[in-house]
């Protein structure tokens, strides 16, 4: 299984949500997750940043509402 389809999967995401973000198209998806086609580091960069966004997402769960507006707002900043 390709980074790619791994991280989708544990993301619960369709591979046509997938390619929307990444702005790619759902065939040249399927292409990377097949092994027939190598990711480009701007994919990959924005694969990154979707970890670190749902990673956040996760912490911001577990704490006081005060924190999750802060960071809410630094989101929407950034």
């Amino acid at each position: 299984m390709k980074l790619t389809q791994l991280f989708r999967n544990q993301l619960g995401l369709s591979q046509e949500m997938m390619a929307i973000y990444l702005a790619i198209t759902k065939s040249q998806l399927s292409m990377y997750e097949l092994g027939q086609r190598e990711l480009p580091n701007t994919t990959l960069n924005k694969l990154a940043e979707l970890a670190v966004f749902f990673d956040q997402q996760k912490g911001m769960e577990a704490q006081p509402p005060e924190v999750q507006n802060d960071q809410e707002q630094k989101l929407n900043e950034f």
